[in-house]
């Protein structure tokens, strides 16, 4: 695996702002919309390899939201205009510098960040090049290891969502 350098921290980045029926209702600087609890889009990608193992990825240290957690292949918000599955494929080639066939399993709002999030898995067996700035660490993990992972690894809630229907995942 290699690593990638992140966009400039200069620019500015506007999400969609959306009500409880996900309809979009404002658009506001991300960062003034995560402040004031504005209800927001984000992705969550899952990539499945050929032995059916899953790609995770362990948070920076120096992320703001949950440092050193371990969460799915790829994720982050929907900008302002864009769908999900075009935030997705951005996201995974930002983090991860890859594409894949990303197809929707599930969509949920989380009321603990306020946002509505959507679900992608896709098959892809790497390598990848790590977003240096968003990504600690990454492996692949099988399905068994994360029902009782290590109490070193903490795991973040979305993933810890899609643990249990990850075995159904898996087998796709």
């Amino acid at each position: 695996m290699t690593t990638n350098s992140p966009a400039s921290p200069l620019e500015v980045e506007y999400i969609d702002v959306v009500d409880s029926d996900d309809k979009v209702i404002g658009v506001m600087p991300k960062t003034h919309a995560i402040a004031s609890n504005q209800t927001c889009r984000v992705v969550f990608v899952l990539l499945i390899n050929d032995d059916r193992k899953v790609f995770l990825q362990q948070r920076k240290s120096t992320k703001k939201s949950l440092p050193l957690y371990w969460s799915g292949s790829a994720a982050g918000h929907v900008r302002a205009g864009e769908s999900y599955i075009d935030a997705a494929n951005r996201e995974l080639y930002e983090e991860l510098g890859v594409s894949a066939e990303l197809q929707l399993t599930e969509k949920f709002y989380s009321a603990e960040y306020n946002e509505m999030v959507s679900v992608f898995i896709a098959k892809h067996n790497g390598p990848f090049t790590l977003e240096e700035a968003a990504i600690e660490t990454a492996s692949f993990y099988t399905y068994e290891s994360l029902q009782s992972p290590s109490p070193e690894m903490k795991i973040s809630s979305y993933l810890g969502r899609v643990i249990p229907v990850l075995k159904t995942l898996l087998n796709k």
